[in-house]
């Protein structure tokens, strides 16, 4: 009887195990986000650009990363409010390198203004999750 009761609890925790480990990188990649878009307030266009991948380095100069920048998110003003809203795994990235990605939402509200804001971040050989893409809409 002692026997089925501790496979049966044991049998309860499988599932829980398996629903804590995508909630994780979740978390995760909504902090790795996070992170960079303090980058991105602060106007450290440049640092963000530094600690962004390789792929995504290579498709924008420093220069035109920060003209982009200047131009579409600058005119919004501060940021007031950010909200989480998804975080999900890409299986792959446009033509960027095969690998794990995933893809954060936020909706966020700059002066008057109500944008979303869509990273897609890549785990490296390193074990660190790095930015790939920004878009804001």
């Amino acid at each position: 009887m002692r026997r089925n009761l501790l496979l049966f609890l044991l049998l309860l925790l499988i599932p829980m195990v398996s629903v804590a480990a995508p909630r994780s990188a979740r978390d995760v990649a909504f902090t790795e986000a996070e992170a960079y878009l303090g980058l991105l307030d602060q106007q450290r266009y440049v640092d963000a650009w530094r600690v962004s991948t390789r792929y995504f380095q290579s498709r924008l100069s420093v220069e035109k990363w920060q003209q982009i920048l200047q131009t579409y998110r600058e005119p919004l003003g501060e940021v007031r409010a950010r909200r989480r809203l998804a975080a999900r795994h890409l299986d792959y990235f446009e033509t960027a390198p095969p690998g794990i990605y995933m893809q954060v939402e936020f909706r966020s509200t700059f002066g008057r203004h109500k944008r979303l804001e869509r990273l897609v971040i890549h785990k490296d050989n390193d074990g660190r999750w790095r930015i790939t893409s920004y878009q804001l809409r």
